[in-house]
């Protein structure tokens, strides 16, 4: 289980339909501001912060769920499925899948009809065929799948998403400045800088 320090959250009501008992569901949409307990401020913290260090692809993005299975309080989680093309730090295989998980998702409502999604300030979810320079921490937790034991969480939660777009790493805005100062540069140079970072 990651350790977030909760901030705010705004809620915002669209999509509203009348069901046939005549009670009023709608659509939801939920966005929180979380605050990582562990907000790595360098290259080199977040490399000695992470187990594993890859480049991959998204391939798929699996159903959302409850981080406590069946408790509707609990936070909402999406996993997203990774096919590693490199390995920077850390024990796998070139051409595992693995699965990221990352907060936030959307789930149905008990209409069956109606849903509610829940959307993290800054959070990079990961898009399918899309390319990533990806700082990983194992999670723990079983969840009974394929993935059990191939399950990671991202470190700092968004710092540790770099994605790699025509070439150029973009970082999210929630990262440390040091760390953003990273956006725009090319690939292989953020490559061989986390390398060096990595081997210290």
């Amino acid at each position: 289980m990651r350790f977030i320090i909760f901030i705010a959250a705004t809620q915002v009501m669209c999509c509203v339909a009348q069901s046939q008992t005549n009670n009023i569901q709608e659509d939801r949409t939920i966005t929180s501001i979380i605050t990582p307990k562990h907000s790595p401020r360098s290259l080199p913290e977040m490399s000695s912060q992470s187990a594993l260090i890859v480049i991959g692809t998204c391939e798929q993005e699996l159903p959302a769920r409850f981080f406590v299975p069946g408790n509707p309080k609990a936070d909402v989680v999406t996993d997203r499925i990774v096919r590693v093309t490199a390995v920077l730090k850390g024990d796998v295989q070139v051409g595992t899948r693995i699965a990221v998980e990352q907060l936030g998702g959307t789930m149905p409502l008990e209409d069956g009809i109606h849903t509610v999604k829940k959307m993290i300030v800054h959070q990079v979810p990961l898009q399918p065929k899309s390319s990533y320079v990806l700082f990983l921490r194992l999670e723990s937790q079983t969840v009974n799948d394929v993935f059990d034991g191939k399950r990671y969480v991202v470190t700092g939660e968004w710092a540790g998403v770099f994605a790699v777009v025509n070439g150029l790493i973009s970082v999210s805005e929630g990262a440390e400045p040091v760390v953003r100062q990273l956006t725009g540069l090319s690939e292989t140079d953020v490559v061989a800088l986390i390398k060096r970072s990595a081997s210290r």
